[in-house]
């Protein structure tokens, strides 16, 4: 008579009544892992890496069909080592394989003989989305990062707190890591395909110091060398929250990172923001008349008795004065920028477009920017098809 054979599940239920009653002997197990636990994880994990890498090397032979068809010629144009890589990538892991894209290729003479027409200029436009759709999720990651910073310190207290607050963190932090790595590829990329142009002044070289939130400062010197003394002795994790160069009290003037400026896909047209600054301005319009009905009502005569009627006059008074410190506040302030705003759109606006601009206060521009260029690194092409 043949035994009972035991499955999988079988199994782990026995291990799991054996733990169990171990654990009644006094055998003590560290927190909720036991050996079944570690044992059936590694398992499962086996079991992913074997699906990923079947699905994934399907997919690069398919690649590999259409490759032939896009990129006829590509075969001809690899050295020895590369053809080497093409002829065995059925025995090398699925992250291993090199897919020999347009890109890949640095000459631009040998890029238009192997592509197909429009397929290096295909690659380029996604490459254009890519770059920006990682500087939108590292501009997501930042914000995200201040604002769980925050709640920490405001909310968390005691060492379970701060240790899922510490675990939460790391995780953002893997997360910008990994976007401004995919930003850098993805630009390097972008680069060899069109080589240097107007782009580059939305789509900038991306700089360590240039990965801040929009309360974070760029370090100077001395403090990158002390947070850098800080990463040796701590094991800080390379992208990990910047204990220095957040913006303190009385610090208001600071200069904003690039990544904070560059537009992303979907972002309303220019008539779109001409219509909601018109809707903008008609509300802070708006506003002025509170200030008028105010002062007027402090002297109006009520029928009421005399010493609430002096308490109400007083009461109107302040505020009609707190409100015409601010107007006066604000157009100071703005003054600069709007003679700025007069001359662009006298030179700027079409014939028949209405603006809207007050023609209130005049002043010397006192706030100039100052523009200063900046020098940014070589990016490498590395392993390139010569």
């Amino acid at each position: 008579m043949k035994e009972k054979v035991m499955s999988m599940k079988d199994i782990r239920v026995k291990l799991a009544k054996e733990e169990l009653l171990r654990s009644g002997e006094g055998t003590e197990i560290e927190r909720e892992d036991t050996l079944s636990t570690f044992i059936v994880m590694g398992l499962e994990i086996e079991e992913s890496q074997r699906y990923l890498t079947i699905d994934v090397k399907a997919r690069i032979r398919t690649f590999r069909k259409l490759q032939r068809s896009y990129m006829p010629n590509l075969h001809r144009f690899l050295s020895g080592a590369q053809r080497a890589q093409w002829d065995t990538e059925t025995d090398r892991d699925a992250e291993a394989v090199r897919l020999f894209m347009p890109s890949d290729i640095a000459d631009r003479t040998k890029r238009e003989k192997v592509c197909a027409q429009g397929l290096s200029a295909v690659e380029a436009d996604l490459r254009e989305g890519e770059c920006r759709d990682t500087l939108e999720a590292l501009r997501s990651g930042l914000r995200t990062r201040t604002m769980t910073n925050r709640f920490r310190l405001r909310n968390c207290t005691g060492q379970r707190a701060l240790t899922w607050g510490q675990g939460v963190l790391r995780q953002l932090n893997l997360r910008i890591h990994k976007a401004k790595s995919w930003y850098r590829y993805a630009r390097n990329t972008l680069l060899r395909l069109r080589g240097h142009g107007g782009w580059e002044q939305e789509l900038q070289v991306l700089k360590d110091d240039d990965v801040r939130a929009l309360n974070e400062r760029a370090l100077t010197e001395e403090e990158r060398a002390q947070k850098s003394v800080v990463h040796d002795f701590n094991d800080v994790e390379e992208g990990g929250v910047a204990t220095f160069g957040v913006v303190a009290l009385g610090e208001g003037r600071r200069t904003l990172s690039w990544i904070w400026y560059v537009s992303k896909a979907g972002e309303p047209t220019e008539a779109d923001l001409v219509e909601a600054l018109r809707v903008k301005w008609c509300k802070a319009y708006a506003r002025m008349w509170p200030t008028r009905w105010l002062h007027q009502g402090a002297q109006r005569s009520n029928s009421v008795d005399p010493v609430l009627d002096e308490g109400l006059r007083a009461y109107a008074l302040e505020q009609s004065a707190r409100e015409l410190e601010t107007c006066e506040q604000l157009r100071v302030k703005w003054v600069g920028l709007r003679e700025k705003a007069r001359a662009f759109l006298a030179r700027e606006t079409a014939p028949g477009m209405e603006v809207i601009v007050p023609l209130d206060g005049t002043a010397d521009d006192d706030d100039d920017e100052e523009g200063t260029a900046q020098e940014y690194e070589d990016e490498g092409d590395e392993d390139l098809l010569e």
